[in-house]
């Protein structure tokens, strides 16, 4: 079941990034770590080597984290297809680095500063007669494949002013090269490395008006050594925020986007913000092009979570904004 959902939902995004772009939330971020992890869970399960070369003070870009993330799933799966049929092992390569560019030193780049990723495998190379057809929709050399990935990787870096390159050798491989624009990191841009006032608590509120998925995040939470307290909706939410400050604090909160019967996030968030400015608040909702997902932090959320939750995506996502 999990499996099906999960395939929906990237052929959902997936649709929904090539017809629009998908709202990014284009701000500006560190690119390592995500760069690195992104590529060791694209190839958990595979016999594959990778190898990174981070260049030492790599500068932060304007990007969309989780855009960006399926731009290196894509490319990390797509590397490794290639190699299948290589007698050597497969081995992928990941560079990263602050480059300067002139005007049309590269098509489609102005002039400026850039972080440049560049993903290269040592598979069979790709045949001119489909190179020029790479990045065209529902085109595929896989029986299987739905022609859609490096569709969603073009339209991605299109709307991140960004830009795709490739450059291939018959039996020798293909490099991948993405481009994104620099941006200087702005106070309090990186919001991941705020502590909450309380930094021992590991108790979270979380909301949300299906009593299902409160009863089984709540299982998640707890079996990650969080504890919980839940919510149905706003009032409780915020009933419990000001008990909280005579009782335990709360290091976190994730608040659901639309509520029946209730007071939703975007109703309470800026009430939080008056008793918790400095609290992670997530923004959760199963609608991924919502405006309120890509406008979540100037509405006064730290983040947002797209539903299904993933364990690993939670685990993460809470790690990076509680400092472990």
């Amino acid at each position: 079941m999990l499996s099906t959902i999960d395939r929906a939902r990237e052929l959902t995004e997936q649709l929904v990034t090539f017809a629009k772009g998908g709202a990014p939330n284009i701000a500006a971020r560190p690119l390592f770590p995500l760069l690195k992890e992104v590529a060791v869970d694209a190839a958990e399960g595979r016999t594959v080597t990778l190898d990174f070369d981070t260049e030492t003070g790599l500068w932060p870009a304007l990007f969309d984290d989780v855009q960006i993330s399926r731009v290196v799933e894509v490319l990390i799966q797509n590397a490794y297809q290639s190699m299948l049929d290589n007698s050597e092992r497969p081995r992928i390569k990941i560079i990263a680095q602050n480059v300067e560019l002139m005007d049309n030193e590269v098509s489609g780049l102005c002039s400026g500063k850039y972080v440049r990723v560049s993903i290269t495998d040592n598979g069979t190379g790709i045949p001119d007669e489909i190179l020029e057809r790479i990045f065209e929709p529902y085109f595929s050399t896989k029986g299987a494949g739905r022609g859609l990935g490096l569709a969603t990787v073009y339209s991605i870096l299109q709307h991140h002013q960004g830009v795709i390159t490739v450059d291939t050798h018959i039996g020798a491989g293909s490099t991948f090269t993405f481009y994104l624009p620099f941006a200087a990191e702005k106070k309090g841009a990186n919001s991941a490395r705020r502590k909450p006032k309380n930094e021992n608590t590991r108790r979270i509120l979380f909301m949300d008006d299906d009593e299902f998925i409160r009863d089984a995040f709540t299982d998640v939470l707890v079996n990650m050594g969080y504890s919980v307290a839940s919510a149905r909706n706003g009032e409780e939410a915020l009933e419990l925020l000001k008990t909280s400050f005579q009782d335990e604090r709360f290091a976190a909160i994730i608040l659901d986007l639309h509520v029946e019967n209730g007071l939703g996030a975007k109703d309470i968030i800026g009430t939080i913000r008056e008793m918790e400015p400095d609290l992670p608040v997530f923004l959760a909702s199963g609608t991924a092009d919502d405006p309120s997902m890509s406008d979540f932090e100037r509405l006064g959320f730290s983040d947002k979570m797209e539903k299904p939750f993933k364990r690993k995506e939670l685990s993460s996502l809470l790690r990076n904004y509680m400092n472990g």
